[in-house]
């Protein structure tokens, strides 16, 4: 130190210091062993070496722009002020840029992990951490949204995409992203699907390839950019994977990165079916509900049938007389207003739906629903009817009736003032298609994926909202598909898929 603050150098002190040092070192040495301090495991956080060392970097690079700075002033090169102060500016400015690039911070991230510690991950915390993100998600959106943040965060990868499983599809289908149709929905037989029942944990795509697999799983790769999946598995039960890309820094995926992405999709897959649990049992308790309701209204049915009864039973004594006839006939009418006014708040939900299946034309069938839907005056609204030259399926047709009264009902509903109902039939890949679209008030996105389909939610005033439920579990029971598309403001399209040529399935 005094040479370096005084540029002075006593010789004599030298055998002291050499003397002083030797004592110190000696005696540390002892200390050292005697509290055994070498046994001790010293633990110093990620974070701290990772900002410690971004410290040193900035530190190392503005001491190398000013040894440049403090050159060209020593060596009495040309001085332009004007340059001099855009050069210091623009290394600056580059530095900032530099460590606010993903890629080097992951980089630096990996050398330190690499050259400071046994393993990728702090495991502990990282586990900690996904407890706690996952565990306070109570809905599937927010919890999708969450797994996808979480592995991008700790793995770096920025190509993440999610499937879940539907049960009602059977596929599994892709969440917060667009991709084409053969990527959204992919099947329980798809090769990726079959090696992950065999496998059960992260893999590279690239390791099970073969010839037989190569132009399936290609087609997925090339969109989704993705080299390794992660199965998220509840005891032997799949119910949905990631596809990741590569890692930003070009490093490759290794065990360490296998046993955190196993660790994140464990724990993200148990509160994914919790989840599916608590709304099935939400779902199953509105239904228990409803029964009770019903039970209710059954009630007053019973009482209005016992006082037609007793009137049909005093009429065989009282006919010819002129004040019974008169009270007969009020009393028929009010109980007639008052049952039709228990019908129109009356839906109901099977418990198990019986179909006696025949051989249906459906354009009969179609044309049947037309005729008997009420179309009052009070709206100018046409019918364009395309239901020709479709083959007959194998459906019970009071079922399929009522979901096609049901469907055109919605769609007169949904008109105000003057408008069109269209309806086609066609058939495609073994299915005979049936759309019912009109030009009326339409829906918006977030209606359709979280009201539309779950019973007893309704935008309609004193309706039950039990409508399109009752046609989509109709449509199911037939094994076939019951799809919707609708904008806001231009109107909406209900699709109903059959299968032509299908036998009779228990339901």
């Amino acid at each position: 130190s005094q040479a370096l603050l005084f540029r002075t150098l006593n010789i004599r002190t030298i055998p002291v210091i050499s003397v002083v040092i030797l004592i110190s070192t000696t005696m540390i040495a002892i200390f050292i062993v005697r509290h055994r301090l070498l046994s001790v495991d010293i633990y110093i956080s990620r974070y701290v070496v990772f900002n410690s060392l971004t410290v040193l970097i900035v530190g190392f690079y503005l001491l190398t722009v000013g040894m440049i700075t403090f050159g060209i002033k020593s060596l009495d090169l040309p001085f332009n002020y004007f340059f001099t102060t855009l050069f210091i500016f623009i290394s600056i400015l580059a530095l900032v840029m530099l460590l606010f690039t993903d890629r080097l911070r992951r980089k630096v991230q990996l050398f330190i992990n690499r050259n400071f510690y046994k393993h990728k991950y702090d495991f502990r915390e990282q586990w900690m951490e996904t407890i706690e993100k996952i565990s306070t998600k109570m809905s599937l959106d927010e919890i999708q949204r969450t797994i996808i943040e979480m592995v991008s965060e700790t793995m770096g990868a920025k190509d993440i995409r999610l499937w879940l499983y539907d049960p009602v599809s059977r596929d599994y289908l892709i969440t917060m992203d667009k991709l084409v149709a053969a990527n959204r929905h992919i099947s329980r037989t798809h090769p990726l699907v079959q090696h992950m029942k065999k496998h059960m944990g992260p893999f590279m795509i690239n390791e099970f390839l073969n010839n037989r697999h190569n132009k399936d799983i290609n087609v997925l790769k090339e969109e989704t950019k993705a080299v390794l999946c992660a199965p998220l598995v509840v005891g032997q039960e799949i119910i949905g994977f990631i596809l990741q890309g590569d890692n930003p820094a070009g490093e490759p995926y290794g065990q360490d990165d296998f046993e955190i992405l196993k660790a994140m999709t464990t724990q993200s897959a148990v509160q994914l079916k919790n989840i599916r649990l608590t709304q099935d049992l939400i779902a199953a308790r509105e239904v228990e509900v409803f029964y009770r309701m019903s039970s209710f209204i059954a009630h007053d049915l019973k009482n209005l049938t016992n006082s037609l009864s007793l009137t049909s039973q005093n009429a065989r004594y009282n006919m010819d007389n002129p004040e019974f006839q008169r009270d007969t006939i009020n009393t028929i009418n009010n109980t007639v207003s008052r049952m039709k006014g228990l019908i129109e708040r009356l839906s109901t939900i099977p418990k198990a739906l019986e179909l006696k299946r025949e051989n249906v034309e459906l354009g009969g069938l179609i044309r049947n629903a037309i005729k008997k839907i009420a179309l009052p005056g009070t709206k100018s609204v046409t019918i364009t009817e395309e239901i020709d030259g479709v083959p007959p399926v194998y459906v019970d047709p009071q079922a399929m009736e009522t979901v096609f009264l049901n469907l055109l009902t919605n769609a007169y509903e949904a008109i105000m003032g003057e408008g069109e109902i269209r309806v086609r039939a066609s058939e495609s890949h073994g299915n005979a298609n049936i759309t019912i679209a009109d030009n009326g008030t339409g829906m918006s996105g977030d209606f359709i994926k979280t009201t539309l389909f779950q019973p007893f939610k309704t935008t309609k005033k004193g309706g039950f909202g039990i409508g399109i439920y009752q046609c989509k579990t109709i449509v199911e029971a037939h094994n076939g598909k019951f799809e919707v598309e609708s904008v806001e403001g231009k109107g909406t399209s209900f699709t109903v898929r059959l299968p032509v040529g299908e036998g009779i399935r228990s339901v």
